[in-house]
């Protein structure tokens, strides 16, 4: 059987295109089999071409850990579920691409999920002005408090 020259350049291209979206990802998805406990949402101008993810870490006390996966979300809450007494990085991400290029700005939180409280994360993109906010809310009372969101430069995840 003889394919001609255009047949097999397109067929290559079409392979290379497939490898480079199945598996050319640093980001893989988080095994969220976990209770739900942390709950995020993202506010945003209705014209913003923006998405959000969440990378998780478990962390030790030297601020050392393994990354545990990624969960994106948007229009939906995403809800996710992290291990109690255990201290976790989730490591919030706002994406965006416009004509000058590819964006990203990085807000982390270090979370040591406590039994009885559930956690609310609240993302706002607005005029290019990004905002986060997170909660630990007590499930008998419904009492809010706010976790400060952390700078963890110096710190390493791997």
């Amino acid at each position: 059987m003889q394919y001609n020259k255009k047949f097999l350049l397109n067929w290559f291209v079409g392979f290379i295109a497939l490898v480079i979206l199945s598996g050319c990802s640093s980001t893989s998805s988080y095994r969220n089999n976990l209770s739900k406990n942390v709950t995020a949402s993202l506010s945003k101008n209705s014209d913003a071409g923006i998405e959000t993810r969440v990378d998780i870490f478990l962390l030790d006390k030297q601020c050392k850990g393994p990354y545990q996966g990624s969960v994106w979300f948007g229009k939906k809450p995403g809800k996710i579920g992290i291990l109690e007494k255990r201290q976790t990085l989730l490591s919030f991400k706002y994406l965006r691409s416009d004509w000058t290029g590819k964006h990203s700005i990085s807000e982390d939180a270090l979370i040591k999920a406590r039994p009885g409280y559930r956690y609310e994360v609240k993302l706002t993109y607005v005029d290019k002005a990004y905002e986060t906010f997170l909660y630990e809310v007590n499930r008998r009372t419904g009492k809010k408090k706010v976790i400060k969101m952390v700078n963890i430069e110096g710190c390493i995840k791997g």
